[in-house]
């Protein structure tokens, strides 16, 4: 599996069937998409535990050797996800993130689903604050 600092949106025909009819996959560089990311974790990680992101160039720092899946709904960002490969076998989810409002719907499982798939035989390493209360039942499921 090849990481580097690039994105995979999701708003093409390629994964309709796993997220629905409203989401499509293309391919874009991180550069391109940054800025949207760094607007998504501004308006999804507001709880009072959620460290601040201070800027565009620490999404991008943070994300450098990830691959990125970003969830669109009609064009619109609202969500992605991001995994490193940190050995042959293990990955890091970096971090998982989707629009309070599309919550509860089955998104997120879908987007966990869609990693499980990419990282298929591997192991799948990631940290959660214990007040993640949510996070933590989704990861249990």
């Amino acid at each position: 599996m090849a990481i580097g600092p690039f994105i995979r949106h999701l708003i093409g025909p390629r994964l309709s069937r796993i997220l629905g009819t409203r989401y499509r996959s293309v391919f874009v560089n991180l550069d391109d998409v940054a800025e949207v990311i760094f607007n998504l974790v501004q308006r999804t990680f507001t709880r009072e535990f959620d460290p601040p992101t201070k800027d565009v160039a620490a999404v991008k720092e943070y994300l450098r050797d990830s691959e990125v899946y970003s969830v669109s709904d009609n064009g619109v960002s609202i969500g992605y996800f991001s995994f490193n490969l940190t050995s042959d076998k293990t990955v890091e989810l970096k971090s998982i993130a989707l629009l309070p409002s599309y919550q509860g719907k089955g998104i997120g499982k879908q987007m966990l689903d869609k990693l499980f798939e990419l990282t298929q035989g591997c192991i799948i390493n990631l940290v959660v604050h214990p007040g993640n209360t949510a996070a933590l039942i989704s990861y249990l499921k």
